[in-house]
């Protein structure tokens, strides 16, 4: 591997000339403003996820033992849910406080048994549709 040249992929880079790191500021300075100015024109057509209360309490129970993916408390955190009782439930998660303290872990699962009687209300009255004529 003598004598090969690493790969940057930034637009900035300290292996860069002075030329190159320029025109990449410059690129960012000209990209950063019009990524905001999208989100800002995007942001009043998007709508908050419709999920259930068992998918929150999914979302809540696999964040407190650690089989969620990478970036999925991360997701659950920051986008907002349709059903008002559950966007409590997700906003107050959001304030919990990380790394998780035994006090931010009890109310992660204050919230998970809120989340779990929400969608066993919800099974029930699903039940209770169905044995409907």
């Amino acid at each position: 591997m003598t004598g090969r040249r690493p790969i940057h992929v930034g637009l900035m880079s300290r292996g860069h000339g002075p030329l190159r790191n320029g025109l990449g500021f410059m690129a960012a300075v000209v990209l950063v403003p019009v990524a905001i100015v999208a989100k800002l024109l995007v942001l009043p057509f998007e709508r908050p996820a419709k999920s259930s209360a068992a998918e929150v309490a999914t979302a809540l129970r696999d964040f407190l033992d650690g089989s969620g993916g990478d970036w999925d408390w991360d997701d659950f955190t920051s986008t907002p849910v349709a059903d008002v009782r559950l966007e409590g439930i997700r906003r107050r998660a959001s304030e919990v406080s990380l790394p998780l303290t035994s006090e931010g872990r009890a109310s992660i699962e204050r919230l998970l048994a809120e989340a779990e009687r929400l969608a066993a209300q919800n099974s029930d009255s699903h039940q209770f549709r169905e044995d409907q004529p």
